[in-house]
């Protein structure tokens, strides 16, 4: 484990995005840490036992803008991180309004076809 891995997979700790973001500050690289089950960290975000502990979501959101690419990256269980956000308090769909808005707004640099049918 890394410090920043740490940070992110530890439920308890409080105000996680200002630890993150020094800690990004100064180890940019950090953020491309995958475990040894193939996940990111943005992955490890999202995974419930860490979204309860208040405002995760800004954490997803700030691991997200730093590495975008890790949301298309696959674990060693064929898991995307999307797959690991719950369904309750509809993280799943305030995470899509976010890429959406991000996609729209030309921050997003990766392609995802977007079906406005569901």
């Amino acid at each position: 484990s890394t410090p920043i891995h740490v940070v992110v997979s530890n439920s308890n700790i409080k105000n996680k995005c200002d630890i993150i973001t020094y800690i990004l500050d100064s180890e940019p690289s950090s953020v491309r840490y995958v475990d040894r089950e193939g996940m990111t960290l943005l992955a490890e975000a999202c995974k419930i036992d860490n979204i309860i502990s208040g405002s995760l979501f800004e954490v997803v959101q700030l691991l997200f803008n730093t590495w975008p690419e890790a949301l298309m990256i696959v674990d060693h269980h064929g898991c995307l991180p999307i797959h690991h956000l719950p369904v309750r308090n509809n993280y799943l769909g305030k995470f899509w309004m976010f890429l959406r808005q991000s996609f729209f707004t030309s921050t997003f640099p990766i392609t995802i076809p977007v079906n406005d049918s569901f």
